[in-house]
């Protein structure tokens, strides 16, 4: 069974955690203009690109 923490996680990064979130559903009711990706090993990085015009 794995460990479980001992003490709730800090106020900072539920605020966090729920910002992402909300950014998240709100990036996806969008259509970006340009879309970029790469990827390295493991890691990947997309990239949404918006004409504020």
């Amino acid at each position: 069974m794995p460990a479980l923490p001992d003490a709730r996680p800090k106020k900072e990064m539920v605020e966090e955690q729920s910002f992402v979130s909300g950014l998240t559903g709100y990036l996806s009711g969008l259509h970006a203009d340009r879309i970029e990706r790469s990827a390295k090993g493991e890691e990947c990085e997309i990239k949404l690109l918006f004409r504020l015009s």
